[in-house]
């Protein structure tokens, strides 16, 4: 459960740096948040060894099937 609770303090801590607490989320347009998005998850964490989420979840990705290349 602290495990999971770190993870969620630690998603939050990132979305609050775009979106400040409080922030009414229906005022954002859908390119604004997919831009946070992508900037949140090709950002190199040090959790992921200074891979970004997106790198990890490809490499992941790849191993489940079978070397196939994936490009975003």
């Amino acid at each position: 459960m602290l495990f999971r609770k770190i993870l969620i303090t630690a998603g939050n801590w990132h979305l609050r740096y775009y979106f400040p607490k409080g922030t009414d989320f229906t005022d954002a347009s859908n390119e604004e948040l997919r831009d946070v998005i992508s900037k949140i998850n090709n950002r190199p964490r040090k959790i992921l060894g200074y891979q970004t989420a997106n790198e990890v979840f490809t490499q992941l990705l790849n191993q489940e099937k079978g070397g196939v290349a994936i490009d975003y």
